[in-house]
């Protein structure tokens, strides 16, 4: 795996944290590419202009590489950058490879520690930044006596934070950290934070005694009627598929019949469904609801026109409804074979609850 690699013209890359990567040339730490003359779009851009600057690099395989993927095509070397005030720690030597000379490249401000730097010195300081142990954020940040704290060169009057939100005064720390005791207000992402996991909510579909039009409004992990619905009589429920058939499993967009002992409120956790193209065939179809409350109004078919019978649901009795609350399940009458487009994109913004009714 890589860290950043720069394409084009003006770009400035500050208050990053990168460590742990694995790769080189191209998937560095931090690559400045090498262009193509009057690239076209779908290639490379010579670099031009770019600032790399108050970052700090913990513990690459190798840090930087200038003009990767330098060859025949790639003919263009970096020009007029600058790389200052960036903190470069680690063991792996050399921590800059150099395939192609840059043109005009500024080095100023810099830490360097543990390993060879590769590249003339200039522009670097050779001293350990005494960087803490790794806290229950994975990041080393700089001890009260390191020497990166006020030993930046220039104003940058435009970075007024760091990497952790802290702010930065007028003598700037090198690297990506401000030293500070105040609290982060940033922090680096999880796996809790972003991916399908990092969406998980909660609905609370309500149900009545005895028998209701039910569905599962979310993606689980365990789409069993007995999971989904603890307090179901069955651990099956019925769907509907030219007659009634039993189903120990729920899938999203389909409804089912299931039976409760009595009245309850039942949550059900997973991710949302903002969104569902569902499948339908011509006569009756028992369609579930997504994660939201869905206006009958908004919902779309395909082809146009498919639709020839009031939305239904069940609440002790059948009656045609304006809107698909969450956790139930609808009869419709279609045409011909197509789908109905299910839409509530404000699923994922908080619970939502389904109050029992049949939005008459």
């Amino acid at each position: 795996s890589g860290g950043i690699r720069i394409i084009g013209e003006d770009h400035t890359i500050v208050n990053n944290y990168i460590t742990g990567t694995i790769g080189n040339s191209t998937k560095s730490a931090l690559s400045f590419m090498n262009g193509v003359p009057n690239s076209p779009l779908n290639r490379y851009f010579q670099v031009k202009r770019a600032v790399v600057a108050f970052n700090t690099f913990v513990d690459n395989q190798t840090t930087v590489t200038i003009g990767a993927g330098a060859d025949s095509e790639l003919t263009l070397p970096p020009l007029d950058c600058t790389f200052a005030n960036n903190i470069v720690y680690g063991t792996h030597s050399p921590f800059f490879t150099q395939v192609a000379a840059p043109i005009n490249m500024t080095y100023q401000g810099n830490f360097y520690y543990g390993a060879t730097l590769g590249i003339p010195s200039s522009g670097f300081q050779n001293a350990d930044p005494l960087l803490a142990v790794a806290g229950s954020d994975g990041l080393r940040h700089i001890n009260s006596d390191s020497p990166a704290i006020n030993a930046s060169i220039g104003t940058s009057p435009q970075l007024v934070t760091d990497m952790d939100g802290q702010s930065r005064d007028l003598f700037k720390d090198v690297g990506a950290d401000e030293y500070a005791t105040t609290p982060a207000s940033r922090r680096p992402l999880t796996i809790a934070d972003v991916g399908p996991g990092s969406v998980m909510n909660t609905v609370h579909v309500s149900l009545a005694a005895g028998w209701n039009l039910i569905s599962n409004p979310m993606i689980v992990a365990n789409d069993t009627v007995k999971a989904l619905y603890p307090t179901s009589t069955f651990s099956f429920a019925y769907a509907f598929l030219d007659g009634y058939v039993k189903d120990t499993t729920m899938e999203n967009s389909k409804g089912y019949w299931e039976k409760f002992p009595g009245s309850t409120v039942q949550p059900v956790s997973g991710v949302p469904r903002a969104r569902d193209s569902i499948n339908v065939v011509p006569g009756w179809n028992l369609i579930g609801a997504i994660s939201g409350n869905v206006d009958t109004s908004t919902i779309v078919s395909i082809p146009a026109g498919l639709r020839v019978s009031n939305w239904f649901g069940f609440n002790g009795g059948y009656a045609a409804v304006t809107q698909l609350v969450v956790g139930r399940a609808y009869w419709v009458k279609a045409n011909g074979a197509g789908k109905f487009v299910l839409t509530n994109p404000w699923v994922t913004r908080g619970s939502q609850q389904n109050d029992g009714s049949t939005g008459e």
